[in-house]
């Protein structure tokens, strides 16, 4: 974690090593879960809104959807 952050901080005091592409992809990793998380929030949000609104509002949503 602290490693991570000091890589955003202050790159020059890094080696090498620790900039090199693993590093990289595992901070868009982490950017990519949080994303997913996002979505699926606001998907559960939807999907309990659909579930109150009942069938009309769900054929709608799911037009305006795609």
């Amino acid at each position: 974690m602290l490693r991570r952050h000091e890589a955003r901080a202050a790159p020059k005091r890094l080696s090498r090593q620790d900039t090199s592409r693993s590093s990289f992809m595992l901070r868009f990793v982490n950017v990519r879960s949080k994303d997913k998380f996002e979505i699926q929030k606001s998907y559960e949000i939807r999907e309990k809104k659909r579930r109150e609104s009942g069938a009309e509002a769900r054929s709608m949503d799911v037009e305006s959807n795609n």
